[in-house]
């Protein structure tokens, strides 16, 4: 796997860990052309990726924001991975001049976004939210968010499990159906109607003539870019990552907080100093 962050995981940093000794994880490895969003990254060219595998599946879900931020809306994605501290590093929200926020859509990202907003800076801090997100946070004059969708709550795309979680779903379901009552469920309990559709795509990789992965790749073999870039230093392989994630552990257990979280500059000079 080569994923354009450097920390794995996805969602759960910013999952489950790979047990299969069959896979490797390389990350801070961007396919494609360059990153603009992540410079860190290093770029792994169609051909070269396709000249050491059989087989190519592309997942990269949605990696830019898709709505340009302004001065009275920004993109739910960059406000996430601002408070998840994510290598693009979007700059932090003006909490500091609103008091009413209102956010589009319905799902698990406006809750988590919901959540982050009007939480206590002190229950926050229990946490792994980095220091520079409570400072903001603590600055903040946000007493009210407006949860905005074309359907009901009963149709939005979130899991129990989440709604269990935050103690305001049974508030925005009860406003919803008026008089009734209402309760969040476990999820084995929990009952869904209609689908959901999912897309896929290969975003801004582009694909060209008739590049074909190799069917004689020898698999033990790595692009050429990724053994430079681990030879710099670059590129982080998941050994790397379990000597950070018992690192940030460690920083967390000494401010009574559940890890202390890198970015990549600090990751980087941490495993330098380990290899």
């Amino acid at each position: 796997m080569f994923d354009r962050l450097w920390a794995p995981h996805g969602l759960v940093r910013y999952g489950v860990a790979p047990a299969d000794p069959r896979f490797r994880f390389f990350g801070n490895v961007n396919v494609g052309a360059p990153s603009p969003s992540i410079l860190s990254a290093v770029p792994l060219p169609l051909p070269s990726l396709f000249q050491n595998n059989t087989h190519v599946v592309f997942a990269t879900g949605c990696t830019e924001p898709t709505l340009a931020p302004s001065p009275y809306c920004t993109p739910a994605l960059s406000l996430v991975h601002w408070y998840t501290q994510h290598p693009s590093r979007p700059p932090p929200p003006p909490l500091h001049d609103l008091s009413h926020v209102s956010i589009i859509g319905n799902g698990n990202v406006s809750l988590d976004i919901a959540r982050m907003l009007l939480s206590s800076v002190s229950l926050l801090a229990k946490h792994d939210v980095p220091t520079f997100v409570l400072d903001v946070l603590a600055r903040s004059r946000v007493k009210h968010v407006s949860i905005i969708a074309r359907r009901g709550p009963l149709e939005g795309m979130l899991a129990a499990t989440m709604m269990n979680a935050y103690a305001l779903a049974d508030t925005i379901l009860s406003d919803w159906l008026l008089s009734a009552e209402v309760h969040s469920v476990p999820l084995e309990q929990a009952v869904f109607g209609g689908g959901r559709k999912v897309g896929f795509g290969l975003g801004d990789v582009d694909v060209e003539g008739e590049m074909v992965p190799n069917p004689d790749a020898h698999l033990t073999e790595l692009p050429r870019e990724v053994v430079e870039g681990l030879r710099d230093g670059e590129v982080v392989t998941y050994e790397d990552w379990n000597k950070v994630d018992v690192e940030e552990v460690r920083r967390g257990e000494e401010v009574g907080r559940e890890r202390e979280r890198m970015g990549w500059e600090e990751a980087r000079a941490f495993l330098s100093g380990r290899r």
